[in-house]
């Protein structure tokens, strides 16, 4: 049954490189034909790789958000064949994922390399200031994108019905959420808001919106790390168990 989600997945991918070779011509023609090109080339100084791959993450996790659905995907339409065949539930489910998770590191790879030639286009070189640290950080990166995923994965995991609504209603939840603590409100709500934020997967990504700065990098260390790899194990629990429960 992994074959229906890798059709799924491969069309997502299609989609998506499509919309990313789509920005890359306009803004080749834009660096080309526009007045870009007479001067502001050499504003474009190189940046550290890991600032390019936590914008790279935040892109992924949209496209992310069109997969998270799979198992409810299953579930609407796919779920008397899927009980039919002569596999058990948790390998049905981890080969879900696994085409999934394998999508999404394409994904990945497909924003980063997208941006790097955009950037190239502008700057007419190298962008990136390479590091070993800095590439391990560009690695890390795709967790908090699988934080995401296993965290919508696991709030539809068991819906027949409006699970493209609860994925579509989460990213203004969970930013709102985020930005919660930053708009002045009295101090318990805000305590409140930030001790939701730790089980908040977009507050893991790099990107952060506030008012003081647009882009904030928090610390990649051992605690975001470990904040990520936690929700993917919880949001892996509650999706293993809820599809255990669904009939056909």
């Amino acid at each position: 049954m992994w074959y229906i989600e890798f059709l799924r997945a491969r069309k997502a991918l299609s989609v998506y490189g499509a919309m990313l070779l789509v920005l890359f011509v306009v803004a080749l023609l834009f660096r080309l034909y526009g007045t870009f090109h007479r001067y502001g080339a050499d504003r474009f100084m190189p940046v550290p790789i890991e600032v390019l791959a936590s914008m790279g993450a935040f892109i992924t996790a949209i496209f992310a958000t069109t997969l998270a659905t799979s198992l409810a995907h299953h579930v609407a339409g796919h779920l008397e064949i899927a009980w039919t065949k002569p596999i058990s539930r948790d390998r049905f489910i981890l080969e879900v994922l696994l085409v999934d998770a394998s999508a999404i590191a394409i994904a990945y790879v497909g924003t980063m390399a997208c941006m790097i030639a955009t950037f190239m286009v502008f700057s007419g070189r190298f962008p990136l200031v390479l590091s070993p640290l800095g590439i391990a950080r560009t690695a890390l990166e795709l967790v908090f994108v699988y934080a995401f995923y296993m965290v919508i994965q696991a709030a539809t995991s068991g819906q027949r019905r409006f699970a493209g609504m609860i994925a579509g209603v989460s990213w203004p939840v969970l930013l709102l959420v985020m930005a919660a603590p930053s708009i002045g409100m009295p101090a318990p709500i805000t305590r409140f808001f930030e001790l939701i934020d730790f089980v908040n997967p977009l507050a893991l990504l790099s990107v952060r919106t506030a008012s003081q700065n647009m882009l904030r990098l928090p610390i990649w260390g051992a605690p975001a790390v470990l904040d990520a790899c936690a929700l993917i194990a919880i949001g892996f629990a509650i999706t293993l168990v809820r599809w255990r429960r669904i009939e056909a």
